[in-house]
C-alpha cells in the first residue's frame, strides 16, 4: 500500500503532488492556529474547483459546487454542479488548496439590440459568459432573448422558442455576377447558400465544398474566382445593385422584372415619390434593359442588395507591353499605308527604309504618357517619324500585313502582346 504524504514542516498527510500543506503555506505555525481557518467554510457555502489534476474523483476546472458537509476537517464534503463527474462521485471530499467560496457573485444580462449577452461575474472579474443572437427574420424580444442566454450561462438545455432566437447563424446568400461553367458549378444571375455549420457550398450538379476554415479559404478557391457577392437586407442607396426575391403588387403585371434580375438602385427611399417615401426604391433594370417601360419602383421586402458590388469594366481587346497598356484594338487613325489602305490600332505593318524590310510592328496608341504624346497613335520602332493628326510618316514605306481581326489571344510582336480575353485574377 502506497504512503499518504506528508508536509515537510509539519507532518500532516496533504493531496498527492503537493510537499507542504496550505497552512504551513499561509505561515500557520501550528495546529491550533490552522484548524480555526477552517471554521469560515460553512455548509451550504458554493465553491469553485480551481485545480487542473487530472483525476476521476475531481471535476474539471472552473465546476461549481457546495458544501453539504463539514466537520472542520481540511477536506468538506462538495455535491458538484452538472452531472461532470461518474454518478457515484457526484459528492466528494476535497482539500480546500484545491477550491475557493464563490463572494460577491452575480448576473449581468446586456443587449444590442440583437445579441444579449448573459455574464457571470464573481467580484469584478467576468468568470463565465453566453450569448443569444436574434434571427434577421424575427422581431428583437429581450425577455425571450435574455432567458436564453441565461440558461446557456448556467448551463441548463433550453429550446429555441419557434420564430424568435436560432442557435445558428442563417446561411450566407450569394449573387452570382460571373458564370463558371454553369450548369456544373456556378450560373450568372442565380442565388447561392454558404452554411456557416461547416462553411458548406452545394454547387449546381449536387457536389457540396467543405470549407475546414470557413470563408477565408473560400475566398481563395480558384475555381471560384471574383464570381459570388454576398447579399443583404437593407434600404438600398442610389447606385448601388440589387436583386428582387419577391414580385409583388404592379411587379405582378407590368413585367418590370423577373426573380434574380439584376437591377441598378436610381432613386433611394428619401428622394422618390412622395407615396414610396421610406417604403421603395426606383431602379432601372440590367439584365433586361428594355424593363420597365415606364418609371418604377420596388419595396425594400423584395429585394436583397448586392453587398459591395460594382461590376467590372467592359472588357475591350488590347495590346499591352509591360503592364502598359497600347491601345483598344480596332480603333480608327489617321494613317495608311503605302497603297491606301486604312490603318487601325492592333493592325500589323511591315515598313521600309528604302532597302529591305525592318520586320513587323503593331500600330498602338499611347495610354501610359503623361505628356503631349498621350493618346498618340503611331508604329511601333518609328514613333517620332508618326504624325498623329495628318496621317504623315515621314521616310517610311508602310505596308498592312494582318489586320487585327486576325490576331489571337496571347499572340506577341515585338514585345507587345494581344488580350483578345479577360483574366481572372484569383
Amino acid at each position: 500500500m502506497t504512503q499518504p504524504e506528508t508536509c515537510i514542516s509539519c507532518g500532516d498527510i496533504i493531496p498527492e503532488g503537493m510537499q507542504v500543506c496550505p497552512d504551513c503555506m499561509m505561515g500557520a505555525k501550528d495546529k491550533k492556529e490552522r484548524r480555526p481557518m477552517m471554521t469560515k467554510f460553512k455548509v451550504g457555502d458554493r465553491v469553485r474547483f480551481d485545480s487542473g489534476v487530472r483525476s476521476s474523483c475531481y471535476p474539471p476546472k472552473g465546476t461549481t459546487g457546495k458544501i453539504i458537509y463539514n466537520d472542520g476537517s481540511e477536506s468538506p464534503k462538495i455535491r458538484w454542479d452538472g452531472g461532470v463527474l461518474p454518478e457515484y462521485n457526484h459528492e466528494t471530499y476535497v482539500h480546500y488548496s484545491r477550491w475557493h467560496v464563490i463572494q460577491d457573485q452575480k448576473i449581468l444580462i446586456t443587449t444590442d439590440g440583437t445579441t444579449t449577452l448573459a455574464r457571470l461575474y464573481e467580484g469584478k472579474e467576468v468568470v463565465k459568459s453566453a450569448e443569444a443572437k436574434c434571427s434577421q427574420k424575427d422581431t428583437f424580444d429581450f425577455e425571450v432573448g435574455a432567458r436564453l442566454a441565461f440558461d446557456r450561462l448556467i448551463g441548463t438545455v433550453a429550446e429555441t422558442p419557434p420564430g424568435k432566437i436560432e442557435d445558428k447563424p442563417e446561411p450566407i446568400k450569394s449573387y452570382c455576377v460571373k458564370d463558371y461553367n454553369p450548369g456544373k458549378f456556378l450560373t450568372k444571375g442565380k442565388i447561392y447558400e454558404i452554411a456557416y455549420d461547416g462553411a458548406c457550398i452545394t454547387f449546381e450538379d449536387g457536389w457540396t465544398f467543405n470549407f475546414e476554415m470557413g470563408l477565408a479559404r473560400f475566398d481563395n478557391l480558384t475555381i471560384v474566382p471574383n464570381c459570388l457577392v454576398p447579399l443583404v437586407q437593407r434600404p438600398a442607396k442610389v447606385g448601388e445593385y440589387i436583386t428582387p426575391i419577391a414580385v409583388t403588387g404592379y411587379a405582378r403585371y407590368d413585367n418590370r422584372y423577373d426573380l434574380h434580375d439584376l437591377l441598378k438602385v436610381t432613386e433611394d427611399d428619401s428622394n422618390i415619390i412622395k407615396q414610396w417615401v421610406g417604403k421603395a426604391v426606383g431602379f432601372e433594370n440590367i439584365t433586361h434593359p428594355g424593363r420597365p417601360w415606364k418609371r418604377a419602383v420596388i419595396v425594400h421586402e423584395d429585394y436583397l442588395v448586392l453587398d459591395g458590388y460594382q461590376p467590372e469594366p467592359e472588357f475591350k481587346p488590347h495590346l499591352v507591353c509591360g503592364g502598359d497598356n497600347y491601345g483598344e484594338v480596332g480603333e480608327e487613325t489617321n494613317y495608311t499605308d503605302a497603297i491606301g489602305r486604312k490603318l487601325y490600332v492592333g493592325d500589323v505593318v511591315e515598313f521600309f527604309p528604302g532597302s529591305g524590310p525592318r520586320g513587323l510592328r503593331f500600330v498602338v496608341k499611347d495610354m501610359k504618357s503623361t505628356s503631349y504624346c498621350r493618346n498618340k497613335r503611331f508604329v511601333m520602332g518609328i514613333e517620332t517619324s508618326c504624325n498623329d493628326k495628318t496621317g504623315e510618316i515621314k521616310g517610311w514605306k508602310v505596308f498592312k500585313s494582318r489586320g487585327f481581326e486576325t490576331l489571337k489571344h496571347g499572340e506577341v510582336i515585338d514585345g507587345i502582346e494581344y488580350r483578345g480575353e479577360a483574366i481572372w485574377s484569383v
